[in-house]
């Protein structure tokens, strides 16, 4: 009966709220970039300091490859709260897309029995999107004798050509920070952009 409830409130909740989502560039191994995950991840690691670079290029046979890259760096200080920088970076496609971000997050991780910690954590940033209209081509550029001509000017005015807003996420996050174990299980869960998508 509990199970039910939860499943009934849930749906009601996210029903009435109409949530609004964008798609954020990602990695297919997202654990190797934790802080774009979840920002109760920063810091959830065994060492003081971590830094974090990557790189993925895809679709190069089929168009202008898309090409992500991230870097961040997370520390702990000798109190329970635990802080990092994430930048991350994506262009894509022959438009000239860029998506650009950075956060700095900040968890607190002093719940904690055992070895298992829950940390809370929060992120805030800025989110810059842009493309080039001058590196489009339009219908109306198009002739059926002689193809493209760059020289034709389109109807098509595009007047907003980037846009930039400030960003926030919350994040929730359990680890067993046991070395010595096994098995050391982990569940996250967060909610990113908070503001207008």
């Amino acid at each position: 009966m509990r199970v039910r409830s939860f499943v009934l409130i849930s749906f009601h909740l996210f029903w009435f709220l109409r949530a609004q989502s964008q798609v954020d560039p990602h990695f297919s191994q997202f654990y190797s970039f934790p802080l774009s995950m979840n920002p109760g991840m920063t810091g959830a690691m065994e060492e003081d300091l971590r830094f974090t670079a990557v790189h993925r290029s895809q679709w190069g046979s089929m168009m202008v490859p898309y090409s992500t890259q991230g870097v961040s760096v997370e520390w702990k200080s000798r109190s329970d709260w635990q802080f990092g920088i994430c930048f991350l970076n994506q262009e894509a496609g022959t438009g000239g897309y860029r998506y650009l971000n950075g956060y700095a997050s900040i968890a607190y991780r002093g719940v904690r029995w055992g070895t298992n910690q829950l940390v809370v954590g929060l992120s805030a940033g800025q989110i810059s999107r842009r493309f080039d209209p001058l590196k489009f081509q339009f219908g109306d550029q198009w002739s059926p004798i002689t193809g493209y001509d760059p020289n034709v000017q389109t109807g098509d005015q595009l007047v907003r050509t980037s846009a930039s807003t400030f960003d926030v996420g919350v994040g929730l996050f359990y680890w067993d920070g046991a070395a010595d174990k096994k098995v050391r299980p982990f569940a996250g869960a967060s909610l990113r952009h908070l503001g207008r998508p």
